[in-house]
């Protein structure tokens, strides 16, 4: 069973790392519509690898479960007594400094960048840009960054969530039919929706219906596991999730319908952070959790890197011949993915982490001069 106290779990800042990598593979290859970079798709030789990457829009709804999972894990007593928006604006201010400086710093390069005539992929109105600002860019389709459309989508979830774990927390075991039914009648058909009948997921209420629908599932599975000596059991919780990891790898490789992916992501988290044997070790690997660590970095600057690596090698690899060129594309590949995570670790150190603690002390000092005046009037 999970041990109280802690704020990050390894095994699952490691899939996280994992995740997010999985998106830059998705999006280097077979994205707009064929790859950022000009014909990547057709000269590589995927094999069976090339099924795997295409489902890499998956890892983002992985972002969304873990995100439900571990906020319930770190804030849920901040809520059990009555709602106070003391409380709520103390716990979006901390969720704000997590995310917004980083957000903020790309998007702002990008406008930059559009601005001066370096980029010129997308027209950009004011619109857009207070959309971007406001985190509020799910609702309407442009975004700066085009993979912040996920970043909006947590900050949405995230304003729902005082509410989703006040209604949470009573749960107890004979609830669990309220987790089969809620999949039942909301995640198996959006995903359904979204992703075989060609739905657009990622703005507007598909996008808001798809990011709840992850996150209460991951807070609903945090509020269970507790009940379920399968959960709690590190040896039984290792078992289990190497062969939901084993499953979700079969059904990848052979390419079938993604729709019957979704139900394993839940399952492969719980499982996954209740292990320290295993399948534990390879998540939990330095390596891994180091990619963890810096994953919102990766997926904040890919989008960014390969606009300039596209921008830069444009020509290039329009000439590369398929048939002469494997071991070259290959190692490009592997360029590209090490350019994108020293980036991230540079932002890591640079922007996002001193940002991010320099936020959070801001907002502890005000809490501390809030409960001592609170206390001075109360006394006085």
């Amino acid at each position: 069973m999970l041990s109280s106290g802690r704020e990050h779990i390894q095994t699952l800042t490691g899939l996280r790392g994992v995740a997010a990598i999985w998106v830059v593979l998705l999006h280097v290859c077979f994205g707009e519509p064929d790859g950022y970079l000009p014909g990547f798709y057709e000269k590589i030789q995927w094999g069976l690898g090339r099924n795997i990457i295409l489902q890499g829009v998956y890892a983002v709804d992985i972002f969304f479960v873990l995100s439900g999972f571990i906020l319930t894990y770190v804030h849920r007593h901040e809520f059990e007594s009555r709602l106070t928006l003391h409380g709520v604006g103390n716990f979006l201010s901390l969720r704000l400094a997590r995310i917004y400086p980083m957000y903020l710093v790309v998007a702002g390069v990008l406008l930059g960048a559009a601005i001066f005539g370096v980029w010129d992929q997308k027209e950009i109105t004011y619109g857009d840009i207070l959309r971007n600002v406001t985190l509020t860019n799910i609702w309407v389709n442009p975004s700066l960054n085009t993979p912040a459309w996920s970043v909006s989508a947590e900050w949405l979830a995230y304003l729902c969530f005082p509410i989703i774990i006040k209604l949470l927390i009573p749960i107890r075991r004979r609830d669990f039919q309220l987790l089969i039914i809620f999949f039942l009648v909301t995640v198996y058909p959006m995903s359904i929706l979204s992703f075989q009948w060609k739905w657009e997921w990622h703005y507007g209420w598909v996008a808001v219906a798809r990011v709840l629908n992850g996150f209460i599932l991951g807070c609903m599975m945090f509020c269970i596991q507790k009940h379920f000596d399968i959960f709690t059991d590190s040896l039984r919780a290792s078992r289990w999730c190497l062969a939901a990891v084993l499953v979700f790898l079969v059904f990848l490789v052979l390419g079938l319908p993604i729709v019957f992916l979704y139900p394993l992501i839940p399952f492969i988290i719980v499982t996954l952070a209740n292990t320290q044997t295993g399948i534990a070790q390879v998540f939990g690997n330095k390596v891994v959790v180091f990619l963890g660590t810096i994953s919102f970095g990766i997926y904040m600057v890919h989008y960014p890197v390969l606009e300039i690596i596209r921008y830069a090698l444009n020509d290039y690899y329009s000439g590369v011949n398929s048939d002469l060129y494997q071991p070259l594309l290959w190692v490009h590949l592997c360029g590209i993915l090490l350019l994108v995570i020293a980036m991230a670790s540079l932002c890591y150190v640079w922007i996002e982490n001193p940002s991010r603690e320099y936020l959070k002390r801001k907002i502890g000092d005000r809490k501390t001069q809030s409960h001592q005046f609170l206390t001075q009037r109360v006394n006085g």
